[in-house]
């Protein structure tokens, strides 16, 4: 059976978006389309725009969180990154907190990651900057997402990758408390949807195990 993977990009997509792509609606992403972008990213020579995606794919972290990172943040030998994420009251458009967690993260991303930083001779400051130096904005990794998205004619964006990562996490075994922790909800409803099932094993074994190529 062949999952669908649904998310509201209203807050990430122009109008231009609505279209329909390959005959699928953006707002709709299957199983198999899902494994076809990422093969291709996987395969991409581009080791920024591949890390930036493949730390998506792999965490499901936010954009934000990303465009945040610093390469002292990572803690590759306990496989865990620092994320910090200021959190904008939108009504008045001010910063209202910082929030901070330690996540784990798997080996697979930590091969691509070692890839980019090592390609870079990257030793401090910010994970991904510009081709001229510059922080990247939310544009620019939107932009990443559609380029890439044209290429296998399927429309695929950050918050795809989030859901996509919280499907696969709730139907390995993760239960809603450790997901919560691990994605920074502050309330715990905001993942109890994705639930099937879950088991007690430890938490950064089976993050682990979710990601180990397939044999």
């Amino acid at each position: 059976m062949t999952k669908e993977i649904k998310t509201n990009e209203n807050s990430e997509t122009s109008e231009k978006d609505t279209t329909l792509m390959n005959g699928v609606h953006p707002n709709v992403v299957t199983t198999e389309q899902m494994n076809a972008f990422m093969q291709h990213i996987i395969q991409s020579e581009n080791f920024r725009n591949k890390a930036i995606i493949s730390m998506m794919f792999f965490t499901g972290m936010r954009i934000s969180e990303v465009l945040n990172l610093k390469v002292e943040d990572f803690n590759f030998e306990n496989q865990t990154v620092n994320i910090i994420d200021k959190k904008i009251d939108k009504k008045t458009d001010k910063k209202i907190y910082i929030e901070k967690r330690i996540t784990f993260i798997p080996q697979e991303l930590i091969k691509i990651l070692t890839e980019y930083i090592e390609s870079e001779n990257k030793k401090e400051g910010l994970l991904f900057i510009s081709n001229k130096g510059n922080r990247l904005d939310r544009t620019v990794i939107n932009k990443i997402f559609s380029a890439y998205s044209k290429d296998k004619l399927v429309h695929v964006t950050p918050r795809h990758l989030r859901h996509n990562w919280c499907h696969i996490a709730a139907n390995g075994g993760l239960n809603p408390s450790e997901m919560a922790k691990y994605l920074g909800h502050i309330s715990i409803q905001s993942t109890e949807h994705y639930f099937m099932n879950h088991t007690q094993e430890n938490t950064n074994e089976k993050i682990n195990d979710l990601f180990k190529p397939k044999k």
